[in-house]
């Protein structure tokens, strides 16, 4: 008796070398259908859902038991992080932030706005700039009011301080016996 085209390819699809093949054209098919997929996607899950909650549980409830786990994940997520940032950044993370100098740890610092890498900036620098919310103007002021304060001498500021009658906080009144 001749086999029905049916059993035939099923027979191709069974053997072991040909796996390759079904896997590429599933992903032809999941890439140029992708509506037909999530609703096929949608309906497993409905009509699964007592079953996929059981197995998210079971699968949590291994991932807390497992603390060396964990860790494995959590550095490797780490590390995918890290290679994400260095590959917008177009460098190697320094060990000195660009902008004050300092050596140590840095950061990596995008605009909020467009999103893309400004540079590596250490923890102190990069705060900054988000405390001020990247607002020039704001800097333009500070740096007016640290240069004013800055300019005049510590005589000056001693004697402006006895003028307001400004004592140090931390002095007591005793021992000025």
């Amino acid at each position: 008796m001749a086999k029905s085209n049916y059993q035939r390819v099923k027979e191709w699809r069974e053997k072991p070398e040909n796996k390759a093949k079904i896997a590429a054209q599933a992903k032809r098919w999941r890439e140029r259908n992708p509506e037909a997929r999530q609703a096929i996607v949608d309906r497993h899950r409905e009509a699964n859902l007592d079953r996929i909650r059981e197995l998210d549980n079971a699968n949590q409830k291994k991932r807390r038991g497992d603390p060396e786990g964990n860790r494995r994940r959590l550095l490797a997520f780490k590390a995918r992080k890290e290679a994400e940032r260095v590959a917008l950044a177009g460098r190697p993370r320094p060990t000195v932030c660009e902008l004050c100098g300092d050596e140590g740890k840095t950061v990596f610092d995008h605009c909020h706005q467009r999103g893309h890498f400004r540079g590596w900036l250490c923890d102190r620098c990069n705060r900054v700039l988000g405390s001020v919310r990247d607002d020039i103007a704001l800097l333009s002021k500070m740096i007016a009011y640290l240069e004013q304060a800055n300019g005049k001498t510590d005589h000056e500021a001693e004697e402006e301080d006895e003028d307001l009658d400004v004592r140090d906080p931390g002095a007591s009144s005793l021992s000025h016996k």
